[in-house]
């Protein structure tokens, strides 16, 4: 009896080490959380303006060689750091928490609302906290004097590095939506964007060394809840040194509009909005009929779905050391 129960401790350790590293082996190695976002999508862009909402988003940039500053305006906040002497080959995060509330008094514009915000970017150093009230407290406002790459409501940095950086994987370009209340574009190449009017509000657009031109651009009820190609021409003028003629052409609002001449260097062309826009970036065609990217749901659900597959396989696994238990028994006792 003795030695039938030492078989059976045995037989009961060997069933055990292999369940465990069955389970070892299927649980172990898997990451439980994505080190990045495939659906953070990037895209260049000189200025935006990061709409106020409820909860904490997360926000990175990685600048351009040629962008030396980086500015960040909020109520109470106007900061400029150099990024010659800050660290510049990496994805910065910017990550927003802000708590809005309905208990302020109008603020002097006569919109209501206030709350608290608070901004972090910690590669930069800054952690910064305010309060604001009515239209302080609609957006964040950040930039670089000359374009970077960005990508908004983010779980985790982007995938790779943008293509001018000296890095192994490259981020691609691909049409994503986004919501920011202003953005505005380095012209120094010809682009396009998708605008998808919500409301009768203008966007005001600015161009010029100070911003001294500028109109509005407005949309009739028709054309609500549309996609709307906006396109910045640019030609280069003879006999000139890199100078180019622009025109901001909008074809379904029939605008055509010259934006004076852009000398070499660049500038930046405005477009700013009292309320959210959804826009269109990197995109050919209207975001409904571009291709769309998905996200395997493990890099967004951290790893919940291989869970359950390992849950199942280990529970199949049991089910079978459980059964050649009993068997192995069996047999010991009919000897």
């Amino acid at each position: 009896m003795h030695c039938f129960r030492h078989a059976l401790g045995k037989q009961r350790m060997a069933v055990a080490s292999l369940l465990f590293l069955l389970a070892g082996g299927i649980l172990g190695p898997q990451l439980s959380n994505a080190t990045c976002d495939p659906l953070c999508l990037p895209h260049r862009l000189a200025w935006a303006g990061i709409p106020m909402t409820n909860g904490t988003t997360r926000s990175f940039f990685w600048p351009e060689d040629d962008s030396d500053e980086i500015y960040l305006t909020g109520n109470g906040i106007r900061i400029t750091l150099d990024l010659q002497d800050l660290p510049r080959n990496r994805w910065h995060e910017v990550e927003l928490q802000v708590n809005l509330t309905g208990d302020r008094m109008k603020d002097i514009s006569g919109r209501e609302g206030g709350g608290a915000y608070r901004v972090k970017c910690p590669s930069l150093s800054i952690d910064e906290a305010r309060s604001c009230e009515g239209r302080h407290c609609s957006a964040l406002s950040l930039g670089t004097n000359r374009a970077s790459r960005w990508a908004f409501d983010c779980e985790a940095a982007p995938c790779g590095c943008p293509e001018f950086a000296d890095c192994p994987s490259a981020t691609e370009q691909h049409c994503s939506t986004v919501q920011l209340s202003e953005f505005s574009l380095l012209l120094d190449r010809p682009q396009a964007v998708f605008w998808r009017p919500e409301s009768l509000e203008e966007i005001r657009v600015m161009w010029g060394a100070n911003f001294e031109h500028s109109f509005n651009l407005g949309v009739e009820e028709d054309l609500l809840f549309k996609w709307i190609k906006v396109e910045v021409d640019l030609v280069e003028e003879e006999g000139t040194s890199g100078d180019r003629s622009c025109t901001l052409k909008v074809p379904q609002l029939n605008v055509s509009r010259t934006c004076s001449t852009v000398p070499a260097t660049g500038s930046e062309m405005m477009f700013d909005s009292p309320n959210p826009l959804l826009l269109g970036l990197g995109c050919d065609l209207p975001p409904r009929e571009a291709p769309v990217v998905t996200k395997p749901v493990a890099a967004r659900a951290g790893g919940t779905s291989w869970a359950w597959i390992s849950f199942l396989v280990i529970a199949i696994i049991v089910c079978i050391g459980v059964a050649v238990f009993f068997v192995v028994r069996r047999r010991n006792q009919n000897h």
